[in-house]
């Protein structure tokens, strides 16, 4: 079995126009011509796909990694594309306009004691919500 992984990283995609977006084939052009027919492709995606992790930032990147998959096919019909996102901290939506007091005193908290913090317990849920 003949496997490729391409990996992208920190895309930060903020609207269409964006330098990427228009570079889906290309970069699946430089995929197919380094190997050998695929059988499977991972594409791994690795934290700030969205620059703000507003919706419409969202559906640029599925539009974006949808034009890589669809050249991929068009080239090799039997290979599987396997898409991996990880989120990044320009993931979140955070409002412009919360109050991100609490957040960040949690935030240093951990930092300063991180075996303080339990799974499930009031500090790790307050990290993990969108604001205090």
């Amino acid at each position: 079995m003949n496997v490729g992984i391409l990996h992208l990283s920190d895309i930060h995609i903020e609207n269409a126009k964006d330098w990427i977006c228009d570079k889906g084939e290309k970069i699946a052009k430089a995929v197919l011509g380094t190997w050998q027919p695929l059988d499977i492709i991972f594409i791994v995606v690795s934290g700030d796909v969205a620059n703000k992790g507003r919706p419409d930032q969202y559906k640029v990147a599925h539009d974006f990694l949808v034009s890589i998959k669809n050249y991929i096919h068009h080239q090799q019909a039997n290979v599987e594309v396997v898409f991996i996102v990880a989120p990044g901290n320009h993931d979140c939506d955070f409002p412009e306009d919360g109050d991100l007091k609490a957040r960040i005193a949690f935030i240093d908290s951990v930092a300063k004691a991180p075996a303080d913090i339990e799974r499930g317990d009031s500090i790790y849920n307050g990290l993990l919500s969108g604001g205090a």
